[in-house]
């Protein structure tokens, strides 16, 4: 504290207005706030939520304040305040984290008061540029603000401008400075116009003591809550790109399956090929060097013509019984060929017209060159049992999202085929509709892996995400409108991402986010009647938060029809936070909620009215919801 000795001690009030902001061409419609810091730890903030306005009006009013007191000093002998640092920077609220784009770095000692008033004011408003570290275009941001100084204290004195027409109070002490008259406080004052090593460490004492009282649980309960949000959006945050990174290395290791696979068939076809050609090169050496003699060979065959005509018959059945079982084996190997390249070898590919697999419309070509669907059904039902199988086996070999999406695709698409066939083609109907039946079972036996796929993930953290919310939480997000960064919207983003990238049809799409919501109904309201709820109202209000997003983001993505999943659990919401006074009206109005399951909820939430009841009551079957059952979908 010596470099203070001597100087003359102030403590000031600064008030910053943030009246507007403009040279945001690059940030459209973005939502943008100020974060502000006055030292290295001991005060900051945060503006309000304000969204960029498009071009080609480009003043964006923001309209707020930013106040905080500190303590300057000022050298006698060159009328200057010592240098005292605030930075305000400029953000963007993003889905992960909020985004720098700015930082703006100002001295305090430029705008404070002048000891000859008793403030200060810079009613003008003042441009300042945001430095950037890569600057985007010829745009700059720039923030306008004036400033307020306001003296509070001189030395260890709270001082006041002395009204000449009153006079001073009896008590007070007068002091002139810079010729402005000012009442102090009456307390010992030691020198007028300089502060030795003593006062100024009573001083510091004095204002860390200050410090520390401002430092109550209640003062910085906002910036604890802030960080503790922050840490849960780091840890969320972290959680995905753990996931992410697993399913990229499953994905990894299924493309390195794949290319081993290739690699391994076409080593093995290399060296048959070679096989062959050296016994072709052998056969056609020994023809080269011991030609035969056709016309001996036919004589001697015409002379022992007369002895085989006894033995004809039986050769005939022989050959015939040969000849037929070496034609099944080259359909099975050439079936058994075709499944490996068609579906187990086959890419990921869309027409670019129709938007139809290609894996789809390759095997319906194929069956359609062979004449499948001119044969009987049970010359081909072999033939369609194993195509179809191989897709179920497919997916359960190679359970990546988007590898089952496909194939569910695929089937569709196939099923799609045989229809249209089927209108052309009276004639093969009745093998086109044992295929369809085929092809009918194994498109729900893929769309059940998908699902339990999708309900495998969300079943990890939906509680965590949707219900485990401290009620001081849920009421600042129903204020604020802000969505909380949550993993169970990731999973359904990329669910809906992957299903009509896979050009899956859009009536499968809508069945399947009703299975899934029916899933979440479940999944919450199992957990309620399982689990001993403390504080009902808390567990209420998350529900009805989770409906309410999870609503939001149906709308927003064209999947309306699927919302009346949700019943079961706006329905439990509201016995949650309903005042039990009556319960008749409130089972006339819980209708997607049985007796049983309403009747369990009132007697948990409510133990005063039948306590030995409630104490006896089992989770029976009845009660839960059954989570894995797979509604019937449509093809």
């Amino acid at each position: 504290m010596l470099k203070h000795r001597g100087k003359e001690k102030f403590r000031i009030e600064f008030t910053v207005t943030v009246q507007k902001l403009i040279g945001m061409r690059d940030y459209p419609s973005s939502v943008v706030f100020l974060s502000w810091r006055r030292g290295s730890k001991k005060k900051t903030g945060t503006t309000k939520l304000v969204k960029v306005t498009p071009p080609p009006g480009e003043d964006t009013p923001f309209n707020e304040k930013i106040s905080f007191s500190c303590t300057m000093f000022k050298d006698q002998s060159t009328k200057q305040y010592d240098s005292k640092q605030m930075s305000i920077t400029l953000k963007e609220v993003t889905k992960k984290s909020p985004k720098h784009i700015g930082k703006l770095r100002l001295n305090l000692a430029t705008y404070a008061m002048n000891p000859a008033g008793t403030s200060t004011t810079t009613t003008q408003s003042t441009p300042f540029v945001f430095e950037r570290k890569k600057e985007l275009s010829s745009s700059k941001p720039t923030v306008y603000l004036s400033f307020v100084a306001t003296p509070l204290k001189y030395g260890n004195h709270s001082i006041a401008k002395l009204d000449s027409e009153a006079g001073p109070r009896p008590g007070l002490m007068i002091k002139d400075i810079e010729g402005t008259l000012y009442s102090l406080e009456a307390s010992s004052a030691k020198s007028d116009t300089s502060i030795d090593s003593a006062s100024v460490a009573s001083d510091v004492d004095l204002e860390a003591e200050k410090d520390l009282t401002l430092d109550t649980p209640t003062d910085i309960s906002p910036e604890v809550q802030a960080l503790q949000e922050e840490l849960e959006m780091v840890r969320l945050e972290s959680f995905e790109k753990l996931n992410r990174i697993k399913e990229q290395d499953a994905e990894l290791q299924e493309l390195r399956g794949n290319f081993a696979s290739t690699q391994n068939s076409y080593q093995i076809l290399w060296q048959n090929t070679t096989k062959l050609l050296k016994q072709a090169d052998v056969e056609l050496r020994k023809f080269t060097s011991n030609p035969p003699d056709f016309q001996q060979k036919l004589q001697q065959m015409m002379a022992k013509s007369a002895p085989l005509t006894s033995s004809t018959t039986s050769t005939t059945s022989t050959s015939t019984s040969t000849t037929t079982s070496s034609t099944v084996n080259r359909e099975v190997s050439r079936e058994s060929s075709f499944i490996e390249q068609q579906i187990y070898l086959a890419p990921v590919q869309f027409e670019p017209d129709s938007g139809t697999p290609v894996t789809a419309k390759s095997i319906m070509s194929q069956l359609e060159v062979w004449k499948c669907f001119s044969s009987p059904l049970s010359a081909t039902r072999n033939f369609f049992d194993r195509i179809c199988g191989a897709i179920e086996t497919v997916c359960n070999q190679k359970p990546g999202l988007p590898r089952m999406c496909y194939w569910l695709s695929v089937t569709y698409g196939l099923i799609t085929l045989c229809r249209d066939r089927m209108l052309r083609n009276a004639d093969e109907k009745p093998t086109l509709c044992g295929f369809e039946q085929a092809l009918t079972k194994t498109g729900f036996i893929v769309y059940s892996t998908v699902v339990a796929h999708i309900t495998g993930k969300l079943q990890l953290y939906l509680v965590s995400a949707l219900l485990q919310e401290r009620q001081e939480e849920i009421a600042t997000r129903l204020l604020q409108s802000v969505p909380r960064v949550s993993t169970v919207f990731g999973v359904l983003d990329r669910s809906l991402f992957t299903l009509r990238g896979s050009r899956v049809p859009e009536p499968v799409v809508q069945q399947f986010f009703t299975q899934i919501f029916y899933f979440i109904s479940a999944h919450l309201f199992n957990h309620v009647a399982c689990n001993e709820i403390s504080v009902p109202l808390n567990t209420g209000l998350a529900l009805q938060l989770a409906v309410t997003r999870l609503e939001e983001w149906a709308t927003k993505n064209n999947l309306t029809n699927t919302m009346g999943q949700l019943e079961p659990l706006t329905e439990t919401a509201t016995v949650l936070v309903s005042v039990l006074s009556d319960n008749a009206l409130l089972a006339h109005s819980c209708q997607a909620l049985s007796v049983a399951q309403l009747k369990h909820l009132i007697l948990t939430l409510t133990p005063d009215i039948s306590p030995t009841l409630a104490t006896k009551l089992k989770i029976s079957d009845d009660i839960k919801f059954n989570e894995t059952l797979i509604h019937p979908v449509s093809f």
